[in-house]
């Protein structure tokens, strides 16, 4: 179900292009991962922060997916949450999610919501 899932996903694009190769190698490992229950682990190992891209395949392939799935949570999110002048709290805690998340959230998101914003 994983590999037809990244079938969509092999259309070039010009800011997260992913090759064929690189969605079969991540299905492949995945998969077998979460036949053992142990892919969220190693969803976690590949992508935690070390400095430099040192899983080059699944850093795109997880830059793609989030391409595709973050947009849309966002999108609904802030469309729901309506910020008044009095919720400063919740004003902030929605900047600073942006602002730690700015790496893993594409940035036509981030420009639609400070937009939004303002």
């Amino acid at each position: 179900m994983f590999q037809s899932s990244l079938i969509l996903l092999e259309k070039e694009d010009v800011e997260f292009g992913i090759k064929k190769q690189d969605m079969h190698t991540g299905s492949y490992i995945l998969s077998s991962m979460s036949q053992i229950r142990r892919s969220n682990k190693m969803w976690r190992w590949m992508n935690k922060g070390t400095g430099k891209k040192k899983y080059d395949t699944f850093e795109s392939l997880r830059r793609r997916l989030g391409g595709l799935i973050i947009p849309p949570f966002i999108e609904y999110a802030v469309q729901n949450i309506v910020i008044t002048p009095n919720d400063a709290d919740l004003q902030k805690q929605t900047t600073e999610f942006f602002e730690d998340e700015e790496a893993n959230i594409p940035p036509f998101t981030q420009k639609k919501y400070f937009a939004k914003k303002l």
